[in-house]
């Protein structure tokens, strides 16, 4: 029988209220110029989601959420907020989450400087919480994110390449980040081993599915839901697992396939993989990754928080159903 959500959906806004007052004192000391494009930043939405995985892990293995833990998911979410910031600018992209990117109101040279300061930020935190295992933590998420962003690079309008590399490409850019928030919260309660490697699988499969499920939305969203074009991903070189699917259904020559990889206008592709079955096979695939890390979640005892974890896994999925 499931644990009623109530049992911690108070506990757990109240956490992520105390996130968020540390998110707003972000920034203040580093000028007027920076200060504004880090609030800009930081303010434009988003499901804190990084954030909340970290405070349910914690809380499910604590049973409260002790500072040290809050202050644990602010640097999950400044991990996440820079590595957008610096995709933004190395995409050149005008918009996220329907607002102007940091890069097109102020400029490349802000953003990358925002993108470094929230990963100092970040650092600055984690050291005050005394774990050189979660500093260490910390760097190889970051050092994910970079080798992430340059398997995408190196992959661009290569359909083959594409695929060859695509789980570990968003293993490294995105299930990172998930990795940091369930295993860094195990680590900062400090229990035994196989809880840790229990939590940083949950990380990891969920991350693979959040991902995947993104990159669905890619192709069957509105530009109101995806807050940017719908297909931006192709048009930017950027193949992903629906897109490659569809594409290796194709003959060598066929049009489709020339127009991603000689960076013709997508529109055409775009619709086609919207009305072909990539995106149900796509779904499939997250659906099966969210499954398995809601599974390793049977290696702690049922609690309101780790109901809460489990629901977590069902709505990457759930938003494309």
């Amino acid at each position: 029988m499931a644990i009623a959500a109530s049992r911690i959906s108070q506990p757990l806004t109240t956490d992520l209220a105390r996130v968020e007052d540390e998110l707003a004192l972000v920034g203040q000391e580093a000028g007027p110029v920076l200060h504004e494009a880090i609030r800009h930043h930081l303010s434009t939405g988003g499901k804190r989601i990084r954030p909340r995985i970290a405070l349910l892990a914690g809380r499910m293995l604590l049973g409260q959420a002790p500072d040290d833990l809050v202050h644990f998911a602010v640097v999950t979410e400044l991990v996440h907020a820079a590595s957008l910031v610096h995709d933004d600018t190395i995409d050149e992209a005008g918009t996220r989450r329907g607002e102007p990117t940091v890069d097109s109101r102020f400029g490349s040279h802000i953003s990358v400087l925002v993108g470094d300061y929230l990963f100092a930020q970040a650092a600055i935190i984690t050291a005050g919480l005394g774990s050189l295992r979660l500093m260490s933590l910390l760097a190889a998420t970051i050092q994910a994110l970079v080798r992430g962003e340059l398997r995408q690079m190196s992959a661009a309008y290569k359909i083959e390449a594409s695929a060859a590399n695509y789980e570990s490409r968003i293993s490294d850019k995105s299930a990172s980040l998930f990795v940091l928030a369930a295993e860094g919260a195990a680590v900062l309660a400090g229990v035994p081993e196989e809880e840790v490697i229990a939590l940083r699988r949950y990380g990891q499969q969920l991350g693979l599915a959040f991902q995947i499920a993104d990159d669905v939305l890619d192709y069957t969203g509105s530009e109101d839901v995806l807050g940017k074009p719908a297909g931006s991903d192709l048009a930017n070189g950027v193949v992903t697992l629906p897109a490659f699917h569809y594409l290796r259904t194709l003959p060598a020559d066929a049009p489709e396939r020339r127009i991603v990889e000689e960076g013709g206008e997508a529109t055409r592709v775009v619709e086609a993989i919207r009305a072909s079955h990539a995106p149900a096979y796509a779904l499939g695939r997250a659906r099966a990754l969210a499954r398995d890390a809601v599974t390793a979640l049977d290696a702690f005892p049922l609690s309101p928080s780790r109901e809460a974890l489990a629901s977590v896994g069902e709505e990457t999925v759930r938003r494309l159903s």
